[in-house]
C-alpha cells in the first residue's frame, strides 16, 4: 500500500470514528482495465498513488452534491472520463 493510500485510509478511519460513515460512501475497487483505459486518456503519466486510490475505491457511490473530502467529490472513473471529454471539447 502506498503512503498516499495509507494516508487516505487513515483519514477515512479517523472521520469514521466521528460517526460520519464516509467509508460507506466509497465504491468498490475499479477494474484494472478501466483504470488503465482512463490513465491512457491523460496527456502524461498518472501518479502511482492515483492508480492505487482507484484500485482501492472507484470514487464515491452516491449522488450527493457535496463530496466526502472537505466538500470535494471523489469522482468515479466514469465521471473522470466525462470530465476529460468535456475539457477536450472546450480546448478544441
Amino acid at each position: 500500500m502506498t503512503s498516499s493510500l495509507l494516508a487516505f485510509d487513515g483519514l477515512l478511519t479517523a472521520l469514521d470514528a466521528l460517526g460520519l460513515g464516509l467509508r460507506d460512501r466509497m465504491s468498490p475497487p475499479a477494474d484494472p482495465t478501466d483504470i488503465q483505459r482512463v490513465a491512457d486518456e491523460f496527456s502524461g503519466p498518472v501518479p502511482e498513488a492515483w492508480r492505487a486510490l482507484y484500485a482501492a475505491h472507484n470514487g464515491e457511490r452516491d449522488d450527493w452534491e457535496e463530496g466526502t473530502l472537505f466538500g470535494l467529490k471523489f469522482m468515479p472513473l466514469s465521471a473522470v472520463e466525462r470530465w476529460l471529454d468535456d475539457v477536450r471539447d472546450h480546448l478544441a
